[in-house]
């Protein structure tokens, strides 16, 4: 969570958020598909969360793919 000049929350990975792959993360993603400020993220959170899971989904199923050869 990042928050803006004026003090308002942003929804966002964050800065740095990159430093988490050298601690062991393997993924990291966002629900958020652009910029937006926190009250925006929380209204469209469930649409954010449904496209989210779908591409984590397409994701899981592409390595599978790979792995056994398909």
């Amino acid at each position: 969570m990042l928050w803006d000049r004026k003090g308002s929350q942003k929804a966002s990975l964050g800065i740095g958020y990159e430093d988490l792959y050298n601690e062991g993360v393997i993924g990291i993603f966002s629900s958020a598909d652009r910029a937006m400020d926190f009250n925006t993220a929380l209204l469209h959170g469930q649409e954010k969360l449904e496209a989210l899971a779908f591409s984590v989904g397409k994701l899981i199923s592409g390595l599978e793919e790979r792995k056994c050869g398909g």
